[in-house]
């Protein structure tokens, strides 16, 4: 019951090494700045793991395309 539970509230499109955090932070600067200022933001603020993120689903939504 547990990891269905823990299934669905992931994003569709979640990296291996997913945290909600680092996901939610990503999208806050997405939705800002778009995708290439994003991962400059998150560069400069010595967040490697959120700009992993935003570079995993920009590789994602091209790839969908």
């Amino acid at each position: 019951m547990y990891t269905s539970l823990s299934k669905s509230r992931k994003l569709p499109y979640s990296p291996a090494h997913h945290d909600p955090r680092h996901q939610e932070l990503a999208q806050m600067l997405v939705h800002a700045f778009g995708y290439e200022e994003a991962v400059e933001k998150a560069k400069e603020s010595h967040w490697d793991q959120v700009a992993d993120t935003i570079r995993f689903w920009k590789s994602q939504s091209l790839r969908r395309f």
